[in-house]
């Protein structure tokens, strides 16, 4: 059985600019623009999981965990929360020349 055989197909709509700038990211990755865009989208799914796995734990967990290890997890939830922005950003910009063009 082919991936082709147990993946859904979908047609999706983008910017040129966006559709430019993942075709680089995915050349950069040595990987196909859809296995970029899957593997972008499968990040973000699971940065959102993990993000409502922690909620679920709850500030009492932060208690128990070593301040160092607090302190790092901190940074790297700040450092994404930063990405996150940046990325909405550039997306509303993408957007933004989109509907300049039309």
């Amino acid at each position: 059985m082919t991936t082709h055989d147990t993946h859904t197909q979908y047609k999706l709509r983008m910017p040129p600019e966006l559709r430019d700038w993942l075709k680089e990211a995915a050349d950069t990755n040595h990987r196909s623009m859809n296995a970029e865009i899957v593997a972008r989208l499968l990040r973000t799914v699971e940065l959102d999981g993990r993000e409502k796995a922690l909620e679920r734990v709850g500030y009492e967990e932060k208690e128990t965990m070593p301040n160092s290890d607090y302190r790092n997890l901190s940074e790297v939830k700040r450092q994404l929360e930063a990405a996150m922005s940046q990325l909405d950003r550039e997306l509303r910009h993408l957007e933004a020349s989109q509907q300049k063009g039309e």
